[in-house]
């Protein structure tokens, strides 16, 4: 037989109270767990559903290069573009300038800039 002992709890009302709220936020914690891994299998799923749109515009990029022509469209692109000569020529310009000239020279160059952008935003269309 064992021998029961009892031990006194002083106030028993708060310590009801106290383990009633322990349980209400260890209940809290749960379902926030429970949301976390629900999410988890949600991204789990959105990635695996991902890979594979991923896997198949792979493959009808490589089916849509195999059907289109061969193109050198970057060549051309090179020989349409006269940069080089309008920079080396710009840096001419800058260097004979003097210092009065300077001003209304910044100012060309800047038009002449703002027209290297028009032509380079006509070619991206």
């Amino acid at each position: 037989m064992k021998d029961d002992f009892f031990v006194g709890i002083y106030d028993p009302i708060d310590v009801r109270r106290n383990l009633l709220e322990n349980s209400k936020e260890l209940i809290k914690s749960l379902q926030s767990f429970d949301t976390l891994v629900k999410i988890r299998h949600q991204k789990t799923k959105l990635y695996k559903e991902m890979k594979d749109v991923m896997n198949e515009l792979g493959l009808l990029i490589t089916k849509l290069k195999s059907k289109l022509p061969k193109a050198h469209l970057r060549k051309a692109i090179e020989k349409n573009q006269p940069r080089r000569a309008m920079a080396a020529r710009i840096g001419t310009e800058l260097k004979s300038s003097s210092k009065e000239g300077f001003v209304s020279e910044l100012k060309k160059l800047e038009q002449e800039m703002k027209n290297i952008e028009k032509e380079i935003s006509s070619f991206r269309r």
